[in-house]
């Protein structure tokens, strides 16, 4: 492998990418088992075709191939592969009012995917999208403030219009990436991802639409038991002091997680996870603290120490069949030892909670799925033994300004999904939350199973109940139609 060559791969590190509407898709989603685990070494790459014609090999085989090797040997030391990911439809939504007139709706992303084992050693893996629409408005009370769920940070409005709830164009882009390295029981990953942990789609650890975040970890893996440790950076959506640049900076949070899986039985898993996230900017403290002992003037670092527990029960009909029952629980625990005023204090507040239900019958998979955020996530609400009196901020568990434990404060969701015939799928979900109740059903034709490229049509409903902007249409219909290539997972 030339020096150019072996350059170009490694630059790829950084370039990693995210999914479409609400949540990001995770590489090789059948690698990740029940507990979010997504192991250092994810890649999914297919041997070339050797159809006779390009067109026939091209349906058949990555898009571009640019591995150093004459055949398909153990001898092949580096594969270099590139697929396209795009998803692009058009669509219309009908308000339910009386009179009114269908809007126009699209969405498009487009970019790469690229995969490579170099050495027989590495595995790296990236993407590299970006993505602009004139968003539904479920989509738009998000993208009105400047945020787009499973994205991060975005753009708003166009030509100096765009820029309602109702009517929201909004422009993003993202880049995820890492690089992998297994030996025996060990093994290590780093690069910008978002690990999801645990077996829902919301979690009380971290989500599946939580925005990507630089990260390095290690993992050791036995029969019954696997540990992880990985240190992490989330991104605010708040400006820090005004430096040396003409515009402030967006404040940061340092966070380490631990996470420890015991598969007690065949039937029963057990998940712990502890974090701890400080933020990177110093807050001063003001008047009236002093009962609780911070003296005015004082500076600090707002900090958030968090434990929890997954529960998860197996129960398998056959070798197509099977449930699992899930329970997750988080606390946060405060603890502020004070050097000069009164005694140290200590306090555990409940902070997510989430149960659910997988079912998986041949080839289909479904979902039931409750999740709950407590108060307990406000950042500047901090109670002494509910006494009344405020006190230190709290670190924000969330990047780009987004929950890293969920969308919404409270959600009930079912969806399921799987084959219809032949290359036929259909997906839909029901959701009821504290801000909407909403349906999607969604079909897909399989064009080409290696990227995997779809023709999709879709059509729903929604109810916006508590909307998060003012909004003029609170309840309409919508219908998609489009292509998609290279979108591993329908959330």
């Amino acid at each position: 492998m030339s020096v150019f060559t072996r350059g170009i791969a490694f630059a790829w590190l950084s370039l990693v990418g995210a999914s479409p509407a609400f949540c990001q898709s995770t590489p090789a989603l059948h690698q990740i088992d029940s507990t979010g685990h997504a192991p250092a070494i994810r890649l999914e790459m297919s041997p070339r075709s050797e159809a006779a014609t390009w067109w026939k090999r091209t349906i058949r085989q990555h898009l571009l191939d640019f591995s150093d090797r004459e055949n398909e040997g153990d001898d092949t030391r580096n594969l270099i592969v590139v697929d396209p990911v795009v998803e692009s439809f058009v669509g219309t939504i009908r308000p339910r009012a009386e009179g009114s007139d269908p809007q126009p709706i699209w969405d498009n992303i487009r970019g790469a995917r690229f995969q490579a084992i170099i050495d027989n050693r590495w595995h790296i893996g990236g993407e590299l999208l970006e993505r602009q629409g004139v968003a539904e408005p479920l989509l738009g009370l998000w993208a009105v403030r400047n945020q787009i769920p499973g994205w991060g940070r975005s753009k708003l409005g166009k030509d100096n219009a765009f820029n309602t709830a109702q009517q929201a164009y909004f422009d993003v882009s993202q880049t995820r990436g890492w690089v992998g390295w297994e030996k025996g029981q060990w093994s290590l990953d780093a690069g910008i991802d978002a690990l999801h942990i645990g077996a829902g789609r919301s979690s009380a650890f971290l989500s599946q639409q939580a925005v990507p975040a630089p990260y390095a970890r290690a993992s050791h893996a036995g029969e019954t038991h696997r540990t992880s440790i990985w240190s992490t950076r989330w991104m605010s959506d708040r400006r820090g002091p005004l430096g040396e640049t003409a515009e402030s900076l967006l404040e940061r949070t340092r966070a380490v997680f631990a996470t420890h899986q015991w598969f007690a039985t065949d039937h029963l898993i057990l998940q712990w996870m502890g974090s701890h996230a400080w933020e990177t900017t110093t807050q001063t403290v003001p008047e009236g603290w002093e009962s609780v002992g911070f003296l005015p003037g004082t500076t600090y670092r707002p900090i958030r120490t968090l434990t929890g527990l997954e529960v998860q029960y197996h129960h398998r009909f056959n070798s197509e069949q099977k449930l699992v029952f899930y329970a997750q629980q988080t606390w946060d625990v405060g603890f502020q030892k004070r050097k000069s005023i009164g005694p140290s204090f200590q306090a555990i507040w409940p902070f997510t909670s989430v149960i659910g239900l997988n079912g998986a019958w041949k080839s289909w998979t479904t979902r039931l799925e409750y999740a709950h955020q407590s108060t307990a996530h406000c950042r500047d609400c901090w109670d002494y033994l509910n006494s009344g009196v405020s006190g230190p901020m709290r670190a924000e568990i969330m990047n780009g300004g987004l929950s890293l434990h969920g969308l919404w404060r409270q959600s009930l969701r079912f969806e399921a999904g799987g084959t219809l015939h032949g290359r036929w799928n259909a997906f839909g979900i029901v959701e009821m939350n504290d801000q909407a109740n909403h349906w999607l059903i969604r079909l897909q034709y399989k064009l080409q199973d290696v990227w995997p490229l779809y023709l999709i049509g879709s059509a729903g409903k929604v109810a916006i109940t508590e909307p998060l902007n003012s909004i003029t249409i609170p309840e309409y219909s919508l219908l998609q139609l489009g292509l998609a290539a290279g979108i591993l997972g329908w959330k």
